[in-house]
């Protein structure tokens, strides 16, 4: 339930609060001795104090702390080049606003000395950078700081987070990433690199905003306690975005977000449970005077108005036009239970990694011999979406690495089919021999240069498929499986990993490309017959559960996608990504049942696809012509035939799916937290993707 509607404050009370607040900081600073600790949190109380408060209500009492400060930052303990880099860059910060002219040098030599700075002091350092009078002649150290809080967050799974230092951390990167926006729109930063901003500022402050939005309470709270702490920083979080224009995609839930945010708030200041306005934690990093400052702020930050510019209107534009289809894709039952606004919030993010996604895919594949394609718009949404929903998460980096793989897997699919599809026996074997060949002896060293082509060992010369065509053709092939392998054995995740990791990823990467083969002679064994006989292709001579479990669960990419995912959550190089026997065996087990049950969605809504490009599809196997009421057997037509198959094949589906959520229900104790979210989410996009599947075939089609 929400809490009752509480009225503002008497602007005169919160100033009286703020102006009590002040005094009490600036005993402490006459008192602290120059303790940096104790200096740098009273900097930190006042700055918040003026972010919300006018300078003229709070000037009476703000030029007795330039004194204060300065004489506090004149002492020898702040002139250690080792000195936290972030205290030093609260005082600078503050001195600035007040006028001073603060030094930044001291700052940046601390700031270029820290190996392993906290996210937090980045946000620090990014703000003194910008407030000084000409940042244009700091560039390359606030590219620097910027760069390492688009790092954090990008390598971080705020799922790992404590909630009080997660919300703290994103309200200091709101803040700094929206002044950097502000001071490069203004023209203040002519030469900060605009790519920097398009591919992973903009991002970051949007997913920081769903973050902040999916995670509130009910009564409005960002805590599990209800505390007002955690809850003021998240509300200046929202604040600061607020005039964000990427933020107006989920304007009313953000609008609907400060409201209650700020009713929360209110009624825990008109009605304190503690003598102080707001309990703290005494393991929080504002633990203190901060702590009281920021609820206070809380409660009177103005929220400013959209950013208008053509620099910012260029940077967030948005094409709605180029969405449709995923627009109606979630209408699909996966997003049924999904807020509408965190369905576009999907949308939005998804938008935003594009770019990033599309020219990765293109250094690593370029496309050809494709009529048409409608994944790449598809495959960061869904990945998104699946991150965001049912217990899954992955950190930002694996959601990129999973769709650059993923998109990976499917230029080389479709690449095989248009390449080898017409091949013989004899030029299969070419090709398998080059995947061994690959394997065995050219990447046996993973960091073998992928700019080293490859010669293909292809048959005798003389023989009849060795004409200048085909040898041509597995040149090439030779050349893009390599450039490809190497990509995948050669990512730094990936070298990091246990060996147990990497050499399960060889594994089933070496079994995808031999799949490929397999299947493109099943496919022209399907083709010759359905061309010789009258009433169609013959049935394929193995059992279908065979097919389905082996040649096919590899052929559909999940098996490698997978062992790839469990490389980059491997947590280091002695520890693998499953730790015991029977984790590692019920990992494999709901792998396989995964891509089997992946293998049947895409082929309910690939018949008419792969009957018109000669490709086996599952309901061409017999079992599926042994059905009592099937339509060859009752002289119905063709379309009921199918009809029939289809529901058998859905019904074989429905059994993998129960067995991959039984395998899932057992890891729950047996692995990491962030290796079971990694696992749900990985789970979410194999069943958001059976269901657009089922809706439409949405693979590109071969120009033959």
């Amino acid at each position: 339930m929400g809490l009752p509607m509480v009225p503002l404050p008497n602007e005169a009370v919160l100033n009286k609060k703020a102006k009590q607040l002040l005094q009490r900081l600036f005993d402490t600073c006459v008192h602290a001795n120059a303790d940096p600790s104790r200096v740098d949190e009273i900097a930190r109380s006042v700055n918040v104090l003026i972010d919300a408060f006018s300078m003229e209500a709070l000037e009476s009492q703000m030029s007795r702390f330039v004194d204060c400060l300065q004489k506090s930052f004149q002492s020898e303990e702040w002139h250690s080049p080792t000195h936290q880099a972030g205290a030093i860059s609260n005082i600078v910060y503050l001195l600035s606003r007040l006028g001073q002219n603060a030094s930044l040098e001291l700052m940046i030599e601390s700031y270029d000395l820290s190996k392993n700075s906290s996210p937090n002091t980045h946000s620090y350092v990014l703000k003194a950078l910008l407030q000084g009078s000409n940042p244009q002649e700091y560039t390359d150290q606030i590219v620097k700081a910027a760069s390492a809080i688009c790092d954090w967050w990008w390598n971080s799974e705020t799922c790992n987070e404590r909630i009080e230092t997660l919300q703290y951390s994103m309200m200091l990167f709101a803040q700094s990433l929206m002044m950097l926006i502000g001071k490069w729109n203004q023209g203040s930063l002519p030469d900060f690199p605009k790519i920097i901003l398009k591919e992973r500022v903009r991002l970051v402050l949007f997913e920081i905003l769903v973050e902040v939005l999916k995670t509130q309470n009910s009564n409005g709270s960002w805590s599990p306690e209800s505390a007002g702490e955690s809850t003021a920083y998240a509300f200046i979080t929202l604040a600061s975005l607020a005039p964000f224009p990427l933020s107006g995609q989920l304007k009313s839930q953000l609008d609907v977000a400060i409201r209650r945010g700020r009713d929360f708030l209110l009624h825990k200041f008109t009605y304190p449970a503690e003598p102080e306005i707001f309990r703290r934690s005494k393991t929080h990093p504002t633990a203190g005077f901060s702590a009281d400052a920021y609820s206070i702020a809380a409660m009177k930050i103005p929220i400013a108005p959209q950013m208008s510019g053509n620099g910012i209107a260029n940077l967030c534009a948005f094409e709605e036009p180029s969405l449709k289809r995923i627009q109606r894709m979630s209408t699909l039952p996966f997003f049924s239970a999904m807020p509408d606004w965190l369905i576009r919030a999907c949308i939005v993010t998804g938008y935003l990694y594009f770019p990033l996604f599309d020219a990765r895919r293109k250094a690593i594949f370029p496309r050809r011999d494709i009529k048409q394609n409608r994944q790449w718009h598809v495959l960061p949404f869904a990945i998104v979406a699946s991150s965001q929903w049912r217990g899954g998460s992955f950190s930002s980096d694996i959601k990129l690495e999973f769709m650059v793989f993923a998109s990976m897997l499917y230029e080389i699919d479709h690449y095989m089919e248009a390449m080898i599809g017409g091949f013989d026996g004899v030029e299969l074997d070419d090709v398998r021999q080059i995947v061994h060949q690959i394997f065995d002896n050219e990447l046996t060293d993973p960091q073998v240069p992928d700019n080293q082509q490859p010669k293909a060992q292809l048959t005798d010369p003389s023989s009849s498929s060795s004409n200048f065509l085909r040898a041509h053709n597995l040149a090439d092939v030779h050349a893009t499986l390599h450039r490809v392998t190497s990509y995948a054995l050669s990512h730094p995740s990936v070298l990091a990993a246990s060996p147990h990791d990497r050499a399960l990823l060889r594994h089933e990467l070496r079994a995808y490309y031999l799949a490929q083969i397999t299947s493109a002679a099943e496919s022209a064994s399907l083709s010759s017959t359905s061309s010789s006989s009258s009433s169609g292709g013959s049935p394929p001579p193995q059992p279908f559960h065979s097919w389905v479990h082996t040649t096919s669960a590899q052929h559909i990419g999940g098996l490698v996608t997978f062992a790839f995912l469990a490389c980059l959550n491997s947590p280091s190089a002695q520890q693998d990504t499953f730790p015991t026997p029977l984790a590692k065996y019920l990992a494999q087990d709901l792998n396989l049942h995964a891509a089997v049950l992946c293998r049947m969605e895409n082929d309910v809504g690939s018949i008419a696809r792969d009957r018109a490009e000669g490709n086996l599809n599952s309901v061409d196997f017999g079992e599926f012509d042994s059905s009592d009421n099937n339509s060859s057997s009752s002289g119905g037509s063709s379309d009921d035939d199918v009809a029939v198959k289809t529901h058998d094949l859905r019904l074989l589906a429905a059994y993998e799916r129960s067995a991959y959520q039984t395998a899932l229900a057992r890891l729950q104790d047996l692995v990491p937290g962030k290796v079971l979210r990694g696992l749900r989410a990985y789970c979410n996009v194999v069943d958001l993707y059976g269901e657009i599947y089922m809706m439409e075939d949405i693979s590109p089609r071969l120009a033959r």
